[in-house]
């Protein structure tokens, strides 16, 4: 690197000088003295793209889906719960019931089985209880069609 200078002469301002930093190398010289090493970075940078878009990440996911198997036992654990919900709806105890509707409303589609549950609900004077029985079955979806 071997310094230059650049005069600006402008009519009416005095003459300044400033340092500027040159390269004698032109750029393939640069690269083939290993200096310039922006090529190898760009190319390592979208192979590393590449590989975690389409190897890694497809892969990771892949190994995330559950089985038929594993499915089937996720769904006999939903029943389960919407079911043991559906019993707490029906509590004395107002935080019970409270939490019981706020969970069936969180389950969406998985409510189902809680489906009667639910429309007794509707007839609940504490509103909580009251609007998230309501959510419960429009998250449901079609299959509440009896709740109409």
């Amino acid at each position: 690197m071997t310094p230059s200078a650049v005069g600006l002469n402008r009519p009416g301002f005095a003459t300044t000088t400033i340092p500027l930093l040159v390269s004698q190398k032109t750029f393939s010289q640069q690269r083939s003295a290993g200096n310039w090493c922006l090529g190898s970075r760009l190319r390592w940078t979208v192979f590393s793209l590449l590989f975690f878009l389409f190897v890694a990440i497809p892969t990771s996911v892949q190994s995330q889906t559950p089985s038929a198997k594993e499915d089937s036992l996720l769904n006999r654990e939903q029943t389960a719960t919407a079911e043991k919900l559906a019993i707490a709806l029906s509590d004395v105890d107002l935080k019970k019931r409270r939490d019981a509707a706020y969970e069936l409303a969180a389950m969406g589609t998985s409510a189902l089985p809680a489906l009667d549950a639910l429309i007794d609900q509707l007839d609940d004077r504490d509103e909580q209880v009251w609007i998230q029985s309501v959510t419960a079955i429009a998250k449901i979806g079609p299959a509440a069609e009896r709740a109409i």
